[in-house]
Formats: structure tokens, sequence, C-alpha cells
């Protein structure tokens, strides 16, 4: 792959991720009352609608799906749909910023371990630096988040959540940059919606009001759809290990949202995570284009 293209691939997923991090200032304009199962399944559901009209007015032929490795696609829809359950369910039992830090933390270490096992790829010693740096940096960036609280059963569920997150990569990652990124994605997705669309049975819809859809719906289609056709594209295109690592911008633009729209005051701490994380995501994004 040239430079230019390397260059693009990279634009592309660090979009993906900043898309990503507007989730949790979204989210904090919900109603209190919201359910986080509720808002995970509606975002995978209009997301999945997004990415099928995306391919509709694309002229892909729906017929590709056959070319698709069935395993990697249920493998990876389960997966995410999976990533987003253990997710909300961590991050509520072990606090925001630890869970945070496991679930997206042990993201690119995971990613890590099934390239090292199944590919025989070992990353180069800048990669890798630069990874370990970007952890650091998110460790210290969300970890003043804490409060002191926490359970076993919220560190566990975190570290599911990263699991079932470096297994979408991985298996994503694995079907090849001739698969239309937009379709694969989007058959993805119509996985991971029939997981989760029991959630919209069993938890409570009440909370949706009008200003709720018009949020839900950038949630879906722009913070989702969009984000993940990017992400697909960016990730068919390098090392999964390299990509993961790049999504942790996700955190940094949550940060600054945070900081910038919700008042949220700035930390030295915090500043210093964001800047290791800046680091190591540039050292990453300078050795994939190598």
């Amino acid at each position: 792959m040239n430079k230019n293209s390397a260059f693009f691939s990279i634009l592309c997923v660090l979009a993906a991720a900043m898309l990503w991090g507007t989730t949790g200032t979204i989210q904090g304009l919900l109603p209190p009352n919201r359910e986080p199962v509720v808002v995970a399944a509606v975002r995978v559901l209009l997301g999945s609608a997004a990415l099928w009209l995306f391919c509709l007015f694309s002229g892909v032929s729906v017929k590709a799906i056959l070319t698709l490795p069935r395993w990697r696609i249920f493998g990876a829809g389960t997966a995410i749909a999976g990533y987003n359950l253990f997710f909300f369910a961590g991050v509520a039992h072990a606090g925001v910023g630890v869970g945070t830090a496991i679930a997206l933390g042990s993201g690119p270490l995971w990613v890590l371990a099934y390239e090292i096992l199944f590919s025989a790829r070992r990353p180069s010693s800048r990669s890798l630096t630069g990874q370990v740096a970007a952890i650091a940096g998110l460790a210290i960036l969300v970890a003043g988040d804490a409060g002191g609280q926490g359970s076993y059963l919220g560190y566990g569920l975190s570290a599911l959540a990263g699991l079932s997150y470096g297994t979408y990569v991985y298996l994503t990652g694995g079907i090849g940059k001739d698969a239309n990124a937009g379709l694969v994605a989007a058959t993805t997705f119509s996985v991971a919606s029939i997981v989760l669309a029991p959630s919209l049975i069993l938890f409570s819809t009440a909370w949706i009001d009008l200003r709720s859809i018009a949020l839900l719906a950038f949630l879906g289609l722009a913070a989702t759809g969009v984000a993940f056709f990017l992400f697909t594209f960016g990730l068919q295109r390098m090392p999964a290990s390299t990509a993961v690592t790049l999504t942790l911008a996700e955190p940094l633009t949550a940060w600054f949202l945070a900081t910038a729209v919700l008042g949220e005051p700035v930390t030295l701490p915090k500043a210093i995570g964001a800047v290791l994380l800046v680091i190591g995501i540039r050292v990453v994004a300078g050795a994939s284009k190598q």
C-alpha cells in the first residue's frame, strides 16, 4: 500500500473514532431515566438501516453477500452486539472511568493476541511503543472518573467488552480489502441488530421523546452508520492492532467535548493523559505508513 492510501485509511479510522467520541456527550443530553441497553439497541438498528441505504444508493449488489465469509460476519456481528451489552453493564458496576479504561484499553491487547496466535504477525517495536503509550494515556485520562468505586464483576464485564470489541475488529479485518466496506458493515450490524432487538421489548422505551429521537438519530446514522463504514474501510487496509489503537482517539474526543460542551474541568492528570494518548496514536499512525 502506498503512503497516500495508508494516510487516507488512517484518516478514515480516526474520523470514525471521533464520531464515536461524540456518543458520551450525546447520551449525556438524553433523559436521565434512559435505558443504556435500549440506547445501544436503537443505535445498532439505525446504524444498520443507514448502512443498507448506503449500499442501495451506491449500487452495491446484494448478491455480493454470498461472497462474504459467513462465519466472520456472524462472529463479528455477535461480537459487536456483545460489546454493547458488556460495556454498559461493565461501567454500571465498575464506574465509567475504570470500565472505559478496561474495555477500550484491553481492545488492542486482545487484537494483538489474536494476531500473534492466529496470523503469525508481530508488531514493530515502534508500533508496540505507540500502543503502550496510547493505552497508558487512556488509563490516565479516564482513571480520575472512577471515584474509588467498582467491583470485580464490573471489571470482568468490562474485560469481556474489550474481548468482544477485539474479536469484532480481528474478524472484520480478516475479510479482505476487496469486499465492499459498506456491505461488510451492513451485514455485520444486521446480525448485531437481531441479537439486540429483544432489548426493545425487555426494557422501557417510555423515556424516548421528540428530542431523544433527534439525538438517537444522530447516534444511529452518524456515530454508528457513517462511523462504522469509515472504520471498516480503513480496517480492511491495515493491521487490526493498528486500527484498534487508532480508535483510542474516541475517548480523547469524548474528553474534549465533555470539557467544551458539558463544562467538565480540565485537570493536570487528564491533560497529561490526553497528550500521552495523542503521542501514542501519532506513533502508531507513523509506523503504519512505513
